[in-house]
């Protein structure tokens, strides 16, 4: 009876076993393969990049498109997990360092408390905030410097209290970058605005008070005695 009851248990995992197996290649090439970058591809990227370091990630965004197009799709989204792969590509060329910097800009009025921190260096908030967007148009500019100041304004740049301190400390890094970032935002609107329209500038120019005419010296004339 009892070995009855362990060949029956055997049978019983090798099936299991024939029925998984197929079912976990069929979802590992349906993360890889979808071009709607679904919960779990961010995971598969960030562990290539593990395993193969992030300069070889970077050369196959350049020879697979469709690769780059979901991870910049990903990073697009402003997601946690995509934002983690923005971080750890280093961009090996001219044409994956542009498209990043455009994934990163679509990002920053979605989740701009993940993406300032990662202006830098690599990312320079001159470019990330400097609406590197292809042609837009006037309204689009203006839409987008809008939605993404007010996003960027209102991100916190305190930190949590340290021991024995009461009040929150400010992060003196991330308030830089957020400066940094805003600043970047009006300019560049400023300048494409400007490139797009030229009276731009004539209508946008603020408005100087003119000054009141200066008043005329009456001269007094002497009394006669």
């Amino acid at each position: 009876m009892a070995a009855l009851v362990a060949r029956c248990r055997r049978t019983a995992c090798l099936t299991m076993r024939r029925l998984c197996v197929p079912l976990v290649i069929v979802l590992a090439a349906a993360c890889r393969e979808s071009a709607l970058t679904p919960m779990g591809t961010a995971s598969l990227v960030l562990s290539e990049i593990r395993l193969r370091g992030a300069a070889p990630v970077a050369r196959r965004m350049d020879t697979d498109a469709k690769f780059a197009r979901s991870v910049l799709d990903g990073i697009a989204t402003g997601d946690s997990a995509w934002i983690e792969v923005a971080k750890a590509i280093e961009p090996g060329s001219s044409a994956v360092d542009a498209s990043l910097t455009i994934a990163l800009a679509t990002a920053l009025p979605l989740a701009p408390r993940a993406v300032l921190p990662l202006l830098g260096a690599t990312h320079a908030a001159e470019e990330v905030c400097g609406i590197p967007f292809l042609q837009p148009s006037k309204d689009r500019i203006t839409r987008y410097r809008d939605s993404a100041l007010a996003a960027v304004l209102a991100v916190d740049v305190t930190t949590a209290a340290r021991a024995g301190s009461a009040a929150p400390l400010p992060d003196t890094a991330l308030r830089r970058k957020r400066g940094l970032c805003a600043a970047a935002l009006r300019g560049s609107a400023e300048r494409k605005l400007t490139r797009i329209d030229p009276a731009y500038v004539v209508k946008n120019k603020p408005v100087v008070p003119k000054k009141p005419p200066p008043k005329k010296r009456t001269r007094k004339t002497p009394r006669r005695r």
